[in-house]
């Protein structure tokens, strides 16, 4: 994957459970009837939460209203995202991105 952008915000490397989150990069297709295929967002120390609520996947682009995990420790926000497709490969987003509980940019 090449970027991670929450579109409510406009800001990249960002999760909001108010927002829709875009993903581009190639070779993201994936079947979303295959369990053994998806999107996967990870707590940084805990927790996994496979995401079910698409608008579109292609093969350059993925969007999709993120259901964020929770993790042990509450202050903990940090997660990573990744895409596992039909074909043995998975695209992981390395930067991490940072939950907001706001959707509100003043936040």
């Amino acid at each position: 994957m090449l970027s991670a952008e929450d579109t409510t915000l406009e800001l990249n490397d960002v999760l909001n459970p108010d927002g829709v989150l875009r993903l581009n990069g190639t070779n993201l297709l994936f079947d979303r009837k295959d369990s053994d295929c998806g999107c996967l967002i990870e707590g940084t120390r805990s927790g996994e939460t496979a995401q079910t609520q698409f608008a579109s996947v292609s093969n350059t682009e993925v969007l999709l209203v993120p259901h964020i995990p929770t993790q042990d420790d509450p202050w903990n926000n940090e997660y990573t995202v990744s895409i596992h497709t039909a074909i043995p490969k998975t695209a992981l987003y390395v930067p991490v991105l940072t939950a907001t509980d706001c959707a509100r940019p003043w936040c």
